[in-house]
């Protein structure tokens, strides 16, 4: 009997883990306040794994998202691997912050531009590559009523719009 339930709470206390590796990005421009605001849903052990991976420290990111230290890694590893450039020049993104969801992590950045009008666009997103060679970014970005998406699948980081 004892084996029989130390058996089952073995086989129990494995962690169901996905099978996919996915994140998904929403990038929307705002013509009338010149904003633009980013959403990034990753899961959540992907990310821990990838913040141990780079800061050689455990995060529990589900416990710690008013943690000043947890904050700024996540921003530092999402600065890292991602960036937006319009007409060349690379726009910096101001961390807002990030909360849990049951299994995934939502990530927010905005940022203020000056012009309306742009010709390109160009958007690097190489968030999780370092983690698994089987990552998959979805890219969905709207503009002046446009949507584009891409999927962005290890190696390829690059998107490209023209306007």
């Amino acid at each position: 009997m004892f084996l029989l339930v130390f058996i089952s709470m073995q086989i129990c206390s494995f962690a169901p883990v996905h099978k996919y590796y996915f994140s998904l990005t929403e990038i929307k421009a705002n013509n009338a306040s010149k904003t633009i605001s980013v959403s990034s849903k990753l899961f959540i052990d992907d990310l821990e794994s990838a913040l141990l991976k780079t800061n050689n420290i455990k995060f529990d990111l589900s416990k710690s998202t008013d943690n000043k230290v947890v904050q700024d890694a996540v921003f530092n590893y999402i600065n890292n691997h991602f960036q937006i450039y319009l007409d060349g020049k690379i726009i910096q993104l101001n961390f807002v912050g990030f909360e849990t969801e049951n299994e995934v992590v939502w990530i927010y950045l905005e940022s203020n531009f000056k012009n309306k009008e742009f010709k390109v666009t160009k958007i690097i997103n190489s968030i999780l590559y370092d983690f698994s060679n089987d990552q998959t970014n979805l890219v969905q970005f709207n503009w002046n009523n446009k949507n584009y998406t891409e999927k962005l699948t290890y190696p390829n980081k690059e998107l490209i719009i023209n306007q």
